[in-house]
């Protein structure tokens, strides 16, 4: 077993459990098919919790969670963006595949087209949000 990246150490291991590697490559190489010049995934979990309190005495508690992902290509030289909260490989395909569509309506109301600046390539990225104390 290899060492867990530093990033990573700071996640909650259930969200590592998610099929977000696999689900971001299937959606990656159908955007690459498609013709996309560019394609990012990004895979997103936030999670909720709200208390009711009245008079010092807890009233209601829930936690709830937005578990999805989006993917954002250029084609033809214009942006398109889908998303989706289904997490399969034919999903993460039809997503790439509305996103490169959107796209592709978009061209033909784009006057001038996108042109990325250069930026090096971010590849297996995780950010974590700040927070003062850990919430797991």
């Amino acid at each position: 077993m290899s060492a867990a990246r530093p990033d990573q150490a700071r996640l909650d291991p259930t969200f590592l459990a998610l099929p977000f590697r696999s689900l971001g490559e299937t959606a990656l190489a159908r955007a690459a098919e498609l013709g996309a010049t560019h394609a990012d995934f990004r895979f997103e979990r936030v999670r909720y919790q709200s208390l009711a309190v009245r008079d010092g005495v807890l009233q209601d508690a829930s936690d709830s969670e937005d578990l999805g992902f989006a993917v954002r290509v250029v084609h033809r030289g214009s942006w398109g963006f889908a998303s989706g909260v289904v997490l399969t490989p034919e999903e993460a395909r039809r997503v790439a595949e509305t996103a490169v569509g959107v796209a592709e309506v978009a061209a033909s109301m784009t006057a001038e087209p996108v042109v990325l600046a250069p930026e090096p390539v971010h590849d297996d990225v995780t950010w974590v949000s700040s927070y003062a104390v850990n919430p797991l």
